[in-house]
């Protein structure tokens, strides 16, 4: 990693800080750090560091900090900074834990889709629907989620937070606006969270509950 041999303390003090937490980061064993999610936790740094420095964050991370940074998602621009080889080898995904998503997200992924069913969700929201016609959103605010991201039922549960996290991706959408952030959310899996595990694909396919049912099970955390 380069640093420049004089900066201004608060550069000094956010630089610091961004090492901490890509350091943290990757020790919980993920393969990449997306930048988005990186400005998320930064804040009123972001825009202080790109003040001061004169760079934008990716600018910064990669050429003044030594950060590798990759490009995924449909047209590349969807930044991360790749695992630093002194990090040592990504946490595979069966050891590793998925993000606490909140309830509305997480069901649209793992609830599998039945025949030519299409799924929706308002990004603003949260609501999900088959017919985007009745989503009140802003332009732009819904998206589909298209069946290679939804589970058929044989999937782990971190398999399916690694979908939602494709589709963030793709959609360009900040993980942190997914993610539970109350302590019942993220303490315990919802009681849908736990049916959904102990059911096969079959069982799944066979399935069908009312969304009154399906909001109940998923608001009520398990046991």
């Amino acid at each position: 990693m380069t640093l420049p041999m004089e900066q201004d303390p608060e550069l000094e003090r956010v630089t610091n800080r961004i090492i901490a937490l890509v350091n943290e980061h990757f020790a919980r064993g993920e393969e990449r750090f997306y930048l988005s999610g990186l400005g998320s936790l930064l804040g009123e740094d972001k825009k202080l560091l790109e003040k001061l420095s004169k760079r934008k964050l990716a600018d910064f991370v990669e050429h003044v900090m030594g950060y590798e940074i990759g490009k995924t998602g449909q047209h590349l621009n969807v930044l991360h900074i790749v695992r630093p080889a002194s990090a040592g080898p990504a946490t595979p995904s069966a050891r590793r834990k998925s993000p606490k998503f909140i309830s509305e997200i997480w069901n649209a992924f793992s609830v599998p889709l039945e025949d030519n069913e299409r799924r929706f969700i308002d990004i603003v929201t949260k609501t999900v629907s088959t017919d985007p016609n009745v989503l009140p959103a802003a332009v732009g605010a819904v998206r589909e989620i298209t069946p290679e991201f939804v589970t058929d039922g044989s999937l782990k549960s971190v398999e399916i937070g690694d979908r939602i996290l494709r589709w963030l991706e793709q959609e360009m959408l900040d993980p942190a606006l997914f993610i539970a952030s109350s302590r019942r959310d993220s303490d315990a899996p919802s009681l849908l969270q736990q049916m959904l595990e102990l059911l096969d694909g079959d069982q799944l396919k066979r399935t069908t509950l009312p969304l009154d049912v399906v909001k109940a099970l998923s608001e009520r955390p398990g046991r």
